[in-house]
């Protein structure tokens, strides 16, 4: 009789929890779908960061897109896009009760290219943004894919040496002049430390250099005689 007595406290006390419990869950759920209805959460201010190539009037439109919005509906995954090449992403910080924070990142120029007649500024990314001709592009040869661009440019990127250097792009290679020696480097991140062993242990035992080959990974051949091993 004891042990019925003790079971039956243990399931009072079971379903008065389960009652409590939902409770709190549907009031919780109340609570937020009254707040998300109020005209207090509506988005009033829209600040905007890192704006300096996209189009100011693109921007402007986004932004009052935004103004009226409910702030518990707004997700980065479903505003719209601005329609803009120089635009990578998008993400916003809420400021409550209704201001939003909205942080645009850019693509990063890298370099100028020419295909053909046509030229463009490549960005990090691969991305490219037509561009008036200059002259002093970086020149994609015929049958160079944008995989090979992408690696020049990140090659590009982390050489200092390189800055400033007209390149021309090919299927297995690139070249480029700098300081009046031509360079030929394959498509490998390790010429960016290639570069650096070369100008910091081996241009100052030559006289005169006239080209270096760094084609292969961890060789660096000079004048095409000697073989020097990174």
């Amino acid at each position: 009789m004891m042990k019925k007595s003790g079971f039956l406290k243990i399931a009072l006390v079971t379903a008065i929890f389960a009652l409590l419990t939902g409770g709190v869950v549907w009031a919780a759920a109340g609570i937020v779908k009254m707040t998300g209805g109020s005209k207090y959460f509506l988005v009033k201010t829209v600040n905007i960061q890192g704006v300096i190539r996209t189009d100011r009037a693109k921007v402007d439109a986004f932004a009052r897109s935004l103004a009226g919005s409910n702030m518990f509906d707004l997700e980065e995954k479903k505003l719209p896009r601005i329609d803009d090449i120089w635009v990578e992403k998008i993400e916003i910080k809420k400021i409550f009760p209704d201001t939003v924070k909205v942080i645009i990142f850019e693509e990063r120029p890298i370099a100028a290219v020419r295909i053909g007649k046509e030229c463009f500024i490549a960005a990090a990314s691969g991305t490219l943004v037509p561009d008036k001709c200059t002259g002093g592009e970086t020149v994609m040869h015929k049958g160079t894919e944008k995989e090979q661009l992408v690696s020049f440019l990140k090659i590009y990127d982390k050489t200092p040496e390189m800055h400033g250097s007209r390149a021309l792009l090919k299927p297995m290679h690139f070249e480029l002049v700098v300081d009046g020696v031509l360079y030929k480097c394959g498509y490998d991140e390790s010429v960016t430390e290639m570069f650096r062993i070369y100008s910091s242990r081996i241009s100052g035992r030559y006289a005169r250099v006239d080209y270096v080959d760094m084609r292969l990974r961890g060789k660096i051949y000079v004048n095409g005689v000697k073989n020097v091993s990174g």
